[in-house]
């Protein structure tokens, strides 16, 4: 998993061909929530690993670069809804039925 940090196209670039190399599948998912609730989240979080902020958010907002390829997730809402989305995104068949790869399946040595 990629975090918010790989944002520019160079950097999705790379993680494509990382994933080709090892023929994974790589799904891109852009979570978005609205500037007023990202605030009000990160106003609230407990101290962490991340030492981002209202000011570290807003710079990296302004310098991202369109990603259409990616499936966007609202993450403004329930939980629930957002999983639903991304998982829709990453298990195209549903959870109730065997996959379907995409690569070629190789049992390990």
């Amino acid at each position: 998993m990629l975090d918010a940090t790989w944002s520019t196209a160079e950097q999705r670039t790379a993680a494509h061909r990382v994933a080709e190399g090892a023929d994974a599948d790589l799904i891109a998912l852009h979570c978005r929530v609205p500037d007023e609730i990202s605030a009000a989240r990160l106003s609230t979080r407990a101290p962490g690993a991340s030492d981002a902020d209202l000011d570290i958010a807003a710079a990296m907002a302004a310098r991202e670069p369109p990603w259409p390829e990616a499936v966007t997730v609202d993450t403004s809402g329930p939980l629930e809804s957002a999983v639903s989305r991304a998982l829709a995104a990453v298990r195209p068949w549903g959870t109730g039925q065997a996959p379907v790869f995409r690569r070629p399946y190789m049992e390990p040595d």
